[in-house]
């Protein structure tokens, strides 16, 4: 991996931080309900998660607290979305493919995605929710991206209608929930879109292991 710069490291902090406090990102809040605790599991995503994100991206560099971003190859790619960004648990890093990542909105749905990653890795596993399967990580990671490109594009007037077999589901359990605070995600209004992660050539270690956990876990954020 490539570290970006001090200068370009700080400009992406600042702009990640910037769109988790924009007013579209500040409007996701929804509770998604956990499949292991038969549904009582739950973890809130809302403005309150991303605001803590965005503190996190605003530690000093090299200070070990926080977030950081580095630039460099992300571990996957999936057809239609060659650039994306990754999120460490173990790092506590978000990688993007440059430096100038987050121009497009494609993108800025992605780095919202890693980022509800982060607010994840936050609680740790000795949170109430303990260790959370990753499928499942994914999907409430993909709604938070998807109710993010309905608040963006609504502006606009402007329709999303992706290909993407997730995005597609996705989106179908985004626009359920859209402008409804606090809405809660049950364990089966995200089953569809779970079969389309655990199809996806991008999530092969997930595909045939449902119990399937991401190893470092969740280990807490220090802002």
């Amino acid at each position: 991996m490539v570290s970006a710069t001090d200068v370009q490291e700080t400009h992406l902090r600042s702009m990640i931080r910037e769109l988790l406090l924009s007013s579209e990102c500040q409007k996701i809040d929804f509770d998604f309900a956990f499949s292991h605790g038969y549904g009582f599991d739950r973890h809130k995503v809302n403005g309150s998660g991303f605001a803590f994100a965005a503190r996190c991206l605003d530690t000093p560099l090299h200070s070990g607290r926080g977030i950081s971003v580095a630039v460099g190859r992300a571990p996957r790619t999936q057809e239609g979305e060659q650039q994306r960004a990754a999120y460490s648990y173990r790092q506590n890093r978000i990688t993007v493919p440059s430096w100038i990542y987050g121009h497009r909105l494609q993108e800025r749905c992605l780095l919202v995605h890693e980022c509800t990653h982060a607010i994840r890795d936050s609680l740790g596993v000795r949170s109430p929710l303990g260790r959370t399967r990753a499928v499942e990580e994914e999907a409430e990671a993909y709604i938070a991206g998807a109710l993010y490109l309905i608040y963006e594009t609504n502006a606009s007037g402007w329709t999303p209608a992706p290909t993407l077999p997730i995005w597609v589901a996705a989106l179908a359990v985004a626009r359920k929930i859209a402008d409804k605070r606090g809405a809660l995600v049950d364990v089966g209004e995200h089953a569809d879109l779970r079969k389309a992660i655990l199809a996806d050539p991008m999530y092969t270690e997930m595909h045939n292991n449902m119990d399937y956990y991401y190893t470092p876990a969740p280990d807490g954020l220090s802002a």
